[in-house]
């Protein structure tokens, strides 16, 4: 019987050592891999944040500044006729204080010859007064000078001017000094130092048809010859 034992024994103990020789018996178990891991629980040891930029990328998105609807803006109005008319009464006031009138290149107490060399000749008419009268068509302008050859009324008679009306002059230079009526005319006169502006209307009119700037020294009194 103890030989039988002796060689159960070493029967066994042969085969651990050819198990061992083979690298079977004392290979360690490997770990499984992540991929064969269990997703939830890879899931659980790695969590990953929720972040704004996710959770923005899931939103609507917002509407911006440039989609937004505007408010247009109000194109400027462009001047009204009354204000444009206001305008060239205010400008007329000012010339007119100096005895010049707007669009003619001299004004009283000038020579009309140097009004002359600038316009050339105009068509003479008859003396009123002791003031001879020269028309200047192409310029719309009427001028008279006195007996010593100086400017005493210059007038024009520009389609400017027929945008006028009384109530616009009023506006810039209040009540005339003087109203008169002359030949189917209505007159408003406005002195100032030297010289007077005067609005001419047509009785059946209600803008303005003529301007005169005039030097009423000049027009009452012979001068001297030039």
């Amino acid at each position: 019987m103890t030989k039988r034992f002796i060689g159960i024994s070493a029967l066994v103990l042969g085969s651990s050592a050819v198990l061992a020789g083979c690298g079977i018996a004392n290979r360690p178990t490997a770990a499984p891999s992540p991929s064969s891991r269990p997703q939830t629980v890879a899931a659980a040891e790695n969590p990953q944040p929720t972040t704004r930029s996710a959770v923005a990328t899931s939103s609507p998105t917002s509407t911006s500044a440039s989609s937004a609807p505007t408010t247009p803006t109000a194109p400027t109005p462009p001047p009204s006729g009354r204000s444009a008319a206001q305008t060239l009464v205010r400008e007329w006031a000012q010339v007119s204080w100096s005895g010049k009138a707007l669009g003619i290149p001299d004004g009283d107490q000038q020579s009309y010859y140097a009004l002359e060399k600038v316009w050339g000749p105009g068509s003479h008419g008859t003396g009123v007064n002791g003031i001879t009268y020269v028309t200047y068509g192409a310029h719309h302008a009427v001028v008279g000078f006195n007996e010593g050859v100086q400017l005493a009324d210059v007038r024009s008679y520009s389609p400017d001017l027929h945008q006028i009306t009384l109530a616009d002059i009023e506006t810039v230079l209040g009540k005339p000094d003087t109203v008169s009526h002359s030949a189917g005319s209505v007159i408003y006169a406005y002195n100032r130092g030297q010289y007077r502006l005067l609005w001419v209307f047509s009785e059946s009119g209600s803008t303005v048809n003529h301007v005169d700037v005039q030097w009423p020294k000049g027009m009452v009194a012979p001068m001297a010859a030039e």
